[in-house]
């Protein structure tokens, strides 16, 4: 959004607000129960979880390829349960026209409830709103998806205190990597969330924001 300006007792004063200005106006009347722009999530202490050398149990979430992937310790599955529960008890009582997002309310960087294939799940606006869609950080597993912004809610500050429950591992040499679990695999992938095993349905499948082709040499 563009600036104008004019002349006011011999100042000049800004008759439009910049765009992130009108970001925060418009998150003016929000409940005061839920997260704002200005409140943020921590993201988990991986030394709670994890010791140097030592073997640990672990889910992996979602993998972009190889190099980069999303998992949690098995030591906070009973957590991550504990959350889900309760944000889904949480969500799916409450009016279907309460903590409901406007379209002027869809800003990036918004902490909010999604409904995602039939559960509630924490997440984050990291895209602008197209159409009747937005692109969602879902931060507990580490997914990026577009997401019809009606299926979104403000955020509960309750559970806005836990720390996000998905860490990122991004390995070193991650080129030799990539092509090594190619050729280990014969250029297949067999994770049935995310890839079929034949080359030709993969690459016929639909793209979304969290998968990239793997170079297959």
């Amino acid at each position: 959004m563009e600036e104008s300006c004019e002349h006011v007792d011999g100042s000049i004063a800004s008759t439009k607000p910049c765009s992130s200005v009108w970001d925060w106006i418009n998150m003016l009347d929000m409940p005061s129960e839920v997260m704002g722009l200005s409140r943020t999530i921590p993201k988990v202490d991986v030394l709670s979880y994890f010791v140097e050398r030592e073997i640990t149990n672990v889910r992996v979430l979602h993998m972009l390829n190889p190099n980069r992937l999303w998992l949690r310790s098995a030591a906070q599955e009973q957590l991550v349960e504990k959350l889900y529960d309760e944000l889904n008890e949480c969500y799916n009582h409450i009016g279907s026209d309460r903590w409901r997002l406007e379209t002027s309310k869809v800003q990036h960087g918004l902490y909010c409830a999604v409904l995602y294939e039939e559960v509630w799940q924490r997440g984050r606006i990291v895209g602008p709103l197209i159409g009747s869609r937005v692109k969602v950080h879902f931060i507990d597993t580490g997914l990026t998806e577009l997401v019809d912004y009606r299926h979104l809610k403000f955020l509960a500050t309750s559970f806005g205190t836990l720390n996000i429950l998905d860490i990122i591992l991004k390995q070193s040499n991650g080129a030799w990597l990539n092509e090594k679990f190619a050729s280990i695999v014969s250029a297949q992938w067999t994770g049935s969330t995310y890839l079929s095993k034949s080359k030709d349905e993969y690459r016929k499948k639909k793209y979304t924001y969290n998968e990239r082709y793997p170079r297959f040499g």
